[in-house]
């Protein structure tokens, strides 16, 4: 996935150029599924997010639910942000594919078509 930003603003901004990369490979804690990124390292992502403590009960998230980050409702600084064509890869884990097309396999073959990747993978930073 690549996202595009107009070398003027780059200029005016003073943004610096990317200098490094890294290969890594993401393990979920409650099950053995696991997926290999290559990730651009920049200085800073975003501020603390969420911006101010939410109130974790409000939100009635059912016991069942194993999540990902259970402190996800305490402000807390963000180290990698995942992009858009693992999304999907993430959502539907777990969840048996099927070749033919039906209203419950749907998110399915929207997920195959939407994480397929253009363009080729940066070599030279």
């Amino acid at each position: 996935m690549v996202t595009f930003f107009y070398q003027q603003h780059w200029c005016y901004l003073r943004i610096d150029r990317i200098k490094h990369r890294c290969n890594i490979t993401v393990a979920a804690h409650h099950n053995n599924y696991e997926f290999s990124l290559s990730c651009l390292i920049i200085p800073k992502i975003t501020g603390l997010l969420p911006n101010c403590e939410l109130d974790k009960q409000s939100l009635q998230i059912s016991s069942n639910i194993t999540l990902a980050d259970p402190s996800f409702h305490t402000p807390a600084r963000i180290d990698i942000l995942i992009g858009a064509d693992c999304f999907w890869n993430l959502l539907c884990i777990g969840q048996k594919q099927s070749k033919q097309r039906t209203a419950h396999n749907a998110k399915d073959e929207v997920r195959m078509d939407s994480s397929k990747t253009f363009g080729k993978p940066i070599e030279e930073l």
